[in-house]
């Protein structure tokens, strides 16, 4: 009898906002800088080692432009992170995905330092993903970095269908039968 092990499932994964929030922090401490700023510049001349420099206080204009682009930024990452991550959950809760049970072949790793997706294909479904693309909200973790994905692996992946690729939401891998005597 065949034993399945789960390796990942979508219902244990928490929605991955870090992209979002990488953007909060700067843009609080550039906010709260440009309101209450605590450097006082002094007009007078002052003999340094860099003396031919010319110190200035941050441009408040400057300031300015980079909140709008960082708040740009959240307005449009945030809702679309959202949106998606609602959409994989429904499709999961609902059952309306796909399964293929299968051995992995046309394996292609991810290199360590990314630049390529990890592909492979299962019964004929083909699979990509990256560790360093998390806005699938599905099974992303490349072979470099510790994922348990190889050619030649037993495996059983529940996978919903999306524009450009399939994501995965539930990775079952076939485990080892015991050695019977």
């Amino acid at each position: 009898m065949d034993v399945w092990r789960n390796v990942y499932d979508f219902a244990n994964d928490a929605p991955v906002l870090a992209h979002v929030l990488f953007v909060l922090l700067p843009l609080a401490i550039l906010f709260l800088g440009w309101r209450y700023p605590s450097v006082k510049y002094s007009t007078k001349e002052e003999t340094t080692p860099f003396s031919d420099v010319d110190v200035r206080p941050p441009s408040r204009m400057l300031s300015i432009i980079i909140m709008c682009f960082a708040g740009i930024w959240i307005f449009i990452l945030l809702p679309n992170s959202i949106i998606e991550y609602t959409h994989t959950k429904s499709v999961y809760k609902q059952k309306q995905y796909r399964t293929v049970t299968g051995i992995v072949t046309d394996f292609s790793p991810m290199p360590e330092g990314g630049h390529k997706y990890e592909t492979f294909t299962v019964a004929g479904v083909p699979f990509s993903f990256s560790d360093f693309e998390v806005a699938d909200y599905g099974y992303n973790n490349a072979a470099s970095h510790g994922g348990v994905i190889r050619a030649g692996l037993p495996v059983r992946i529940a996978y919903m269908a999306k524009k450009d690729r399939n994501v995965i939401l539930i990775l079952d891998t076939l485990a080892a039968k015991p050695n019977s005597k």
